[in-house]
């Protein structure tokens, strides 16, 4: 914004130094000041810097520098980041209540295991009485918490330790495997091309040919199965082939994305119709989200419901059945 108002490059990352809130900004903004006073330019500063800056971004500021717009292209860079900061967090608020729901489901298992049901067995023990068969069901559930919970949680935690290693070391296997579920491979596609499609957007808007642009906007792809088959687009389209043409033959990328950058090629407005793909593709993940949401915040509160419940009632036929052996 201080560079469309016409202020100078060096005054305005100046300006942005002093004012950034934190102090790892204030040093990016710091070193880049100094590349710029010693006569370097903004692209220049960015590919020697001593932190790691994204080539697509890199290559935005040498079009702009080139173009006289390096205010226009920052701001897009800046739109950029900032719907992909508010994606993730509309993601990460999404899976919160869900997150504290099976929290409290734990804690109150936990609790009525620890904290009520040894008092009632502790009941029938002292009175000799044999308990229901339902209140002999709560009372051995909440023994078994008791006994297990320990090796339980140790469990749970070699287990995902042995994933994320597997992950980790077998990268291609995790992801084919993630693909090739039917639900969640669609889900993984459209959020793949939705990251794709808007660093392709983003860049094609300011500028930058096709050619340069598709192995950068690739590169904000973390699959690498996805990854690959844009790598064979990418050289289909080197030798001539049309982008939809090359999508359609070598990728998996949904039927209804190819579609709208079909019209973009060929009215002239790839990177528009890139971005309506983006949004699109980001709008498919959002609604598959908000159903499973939907689905599994109520499901949650009905078994701690029924947990809480089932307990409660096993408990209460317990004490009526010791009053009526009394």
């Amino acid at each position: 914004e201080l560079l469309l108002a016409g202020i100078p490059v060096l005054a305005a990352l100046r300006f942005a130094a002093t004012c950034a809130p934190r102090p790892a900004q204030r040093a990016v903004l710091q070193e880049l000041v100094g590349q710029v006073t010693a006569g370097n330019s903004v692209s220049s500063a960015l590919r020697s810097a001593s932190f790691n800056i994204p080539q697509f971004v890199v290559t935005l500021v040498e079009v702009g520098e080139a173009t006289g717009d390096l205010g226009g292209q920052l701001r897009r860079i800046s739109a950029h980041y900032e719907s992909r900061v508010a994606l993730e967090r509309d993601l990460r608020g999404k899976l919160a209540y869900p997150a504290a729901l099976l929290v409290l489901t734990i804690a109150t298992v936990l609790f009525l295991s620890f904290g009520v049901l040894p008092q009632f067995e502790g009941i029938f023990t002292a009175a000799g009485a044999v308990p229901p068969p339902e209140t002999a069901l709560a009372l051995g559930f909440g023994r078994g918490v008791r006994e297990h919970w320990l090796a339980a949680g140790l469990g749970g935690l070699i287990l995902f330790i042995v994933i994320r290693r597997f992950a980790r070391h077998n990268p291609e296997s995790f992801e084919r495997a993630g693909l090739n579920a039917s639900w969640l491979g669609t889900l993984l596609r459209y959020r793949e091309y939705s990251v794709y499609f808007r660093t392709l957007a983003a860049m094609l808007s300011g500028g930058a040919p096709l050619a340069r642009a598709m192995p950068l906007s690739s590169q904000s792809v973390r699959l690498i199965g996805i990854r690959q088959e844009l790598a064979a687009a990418e050289a289909e389209v080197r030798i001539g082939a049309r982008l939809e043409a090359a999508l359609q033959k070598k990728t998996s990328c949904p039927a209804e994305l190819i579609a709208l950058l079909a019209v973009g090629e060929e009215t002239g407005e790839l990177g528009k119709f890139a971005a309506h793909a983006a949004a699109h593709a980001q709008g498919v993940v959002d609604k598959s989200l908000s159903r499973v949401m939907a689905l599994l915040s109520p499901a949650l509160t009905i078994i701690m419901g029924l947990i809480t419940a089932g307990v409660i009632a096993s408990v209460l036929t317990g004490v009526l059945s010791l009053n009526d052996a009394i």
